[in-house]
């Protein structure tokens, strides 16, 4: 399974989510949401994600686990 890290980048940059709501569009929910792996890790997202906080290299907002629930990567 593939785990998204942003609280915990956000956190160690002292950036708040809410930043990245208003930056991205993305509603605050929707980042809530993904950040606790309750829904899926959507590609365009991420990428407005990336976009926002000048990320270069997706391994830091992403991780492999070994958990296996139901995420999905959607396009």
């Amino acid at each position: 399974m593939v785990k998204l890290k942003l609280r915990s980048y956000l956190q160690e940059h002292n950036i708040p989510l809410f930043w990245v709501h208003e930056h991205t569009g993305i509603r605050y929910a929707t980042l809530h949401s993904m950040d606790d792996d309750k829904d899926m890790i959507n590609l365009e997202h991420l990428d407005k994600i990336m976009e926002s906080l000048n990320i270069k290299d997706v391994n830091l907002l992403l991780e492999k686990s070994e958990q296996t629930d139901n995420i999905y990567i959607t396009e």
